[in-house]
């Protein structure tokens, strides 16, 4: 953060003597602040280009050494504040540059720092967010509160407690403490909500040096899984226990339809029935996530779906029942266990699914199905567009064998 002064002359405002007041101008974080520095001299003999009063006027050996002095404990406070990693604060700038010692009782008084808890609060609080990202926050808001319960259960957790060795430990709580233990990826989501968290309560006033900026965070490779036609079909055709409670039989037809349409699991929750035409043939609404349309022809398999759920909830303006996306998540756990399909699923899977079948079936081509999918750039589509080496190698095999 750059912070300067400059010593002007406030000539638009003389007193009754014809002197005018010279004061100090910060620029600190974007902004300026003006200090009055309690000397007065005449404009004529105010030299601007030197911030300093000119030889020719009898207190000007006073005011300069005044003037000096200021800015050398100026200097000397940027200094110190940049060794010791301690953040820049206005009002002790403004107090030094008054002559108040910055060491008075008034500013030692031990600093009041936000709970990590309110400053998560207030960041949902004070910004738009969608459904997803507050949920989000407050899932990371909750992993902390645990970490902080177990390791730091004795001292008030605060922001300040946050440094370098606080991020490792919770680091290797989600990677190895937990009940169900987090793979890089979402270790590496947890970290930057944090930041981003520490950063807005940093803006907005806590004193505090963001531990962040020295810290790396490691991201996991991407892994986008998705189901074969194969089990695709298994999971469809898998029938359920008749005691099968409601919420994974909505977990199946929830992923079923999404592996149809290539909604995301926030859009399964956004879909209601004035989307969907009257024949239901298709459906068009704005994607929750990044608000472009979509528009997509119904399957059968989608559409009896839509049939089963108008008949069972009539008078609903939802299609669907809203259930919690890790109440899903985990019930796609238990459908791949007993489809016998070794494969981490996801509400996400059914979307990389419909992507992949699609894509790999030779009959839409990357345009359409970037449509489809609700794509904003052709190149988001290319992956499940472009061939594996094994399904080139599959394709020329098939050419091979039906030589003579």
């Amino acid at each position: 953060m750059k912070v300067t002064i400059k010593s002007i002359l406030r000539s638009d405002f003389p007193r009754k003597d014809g002197k005018s007041r010279i004061e100090f101008l910060i620029y600190f974080d974007g902004k300026q602040s003006r200090v009055s520095s309690g000397k007065n001299v005449e404009p004529e003999f105010w030299k601007p280009e030197n911030e300093s009063v000119d030889k020719k006027c009898a207190e000007s050996f006073e005011i300069n050494k005044f003037l000096s002095d200021r800015n050398a404990a100026f200097q000397d406070y940027l200094a110190k504040k940049n060794i010791l990693k301690e953040p820049v604060r206005i009002e002790e700038l403004k107090a030094l540059l008054k002559g108040i010692s910055i060491d008075s009782s008034e500013m030692t008084k031990k600093k009041k720092f936000p709970l990590i808890e309110e400053a998560f609060n207030k960041y949902v609080e004070m910004n738009e967010l969608k459904a997803g990202s507050v949920n989000n926050l407050n899932m990371t808001k909750n992993v902390i509160g645990e970490f902080i319960s177990i390791h730091y259960k004795r001292i008030e957790p605060t922001l300040v407690i946050v440094d370098f060795s606080f991020l490792e430990k919770f680091k290797k709580y989600l990677r190895e403490e937990r009940q169900r233990p987090n793979n890089k990826n979402t270790i590496a989501k947890r970290l930057k909500v944090f930041n981003s968290v520490i950063r807005y309560a940093i803006k907005h006033g806590a004193e505090i040096k963001n531990p962040f900026e020295d810290y790396k965070i490691e991201h996991g490779k991407g892994r986008e899984v998705a189901l074969n036609k194969e089990e695709y079909d298994n999971l469809y055709a898998l029938p359920l226990p008749v005691n099968s409670c409601a919420s994974l039989k909505l977990t199946k037809d929830l992923f079923t339809f999404s592996c149809e349409t290539a909604l995301r699991y926030s859009d399964l929750m956004d879909l209601k029935w004035v989307h969907i035409d009257d024949k239901m043939s298709s459906f068009k609404k704005i994607q929750v996530k990044t608000e472009l349309p979509v528009h997509v022809p119904l399957s059968k398999r989608a559409k009896s779906l839509l049939i089963k759920y108008r008949h069972k909830n009539p008078t609903d303006e939802y299609v669907f029942p809203k259930v919690d996306v890790q109440v899903v998540n985990r019930y796609l756990k238990r459908l791949a266990s007993m489809a016998q399909i070794e494969k981490n699923l996801s509400t996400h899977v059914g979307r990389h699914t419909f992507g992949t079948l699609w894509g790999t079936s030779g009959k839409v081509s990357a345009f359409q199905l970037c449509k489809l999918m609700g794509h904003s750039d052709i190149s988001m589509t290319q992956r499940y567009v472009n061939p594996s080496d094994n399904d080139l190698t599959e394709a020329l095999q098939k050419i091979w064998s039906s030589q003579s």
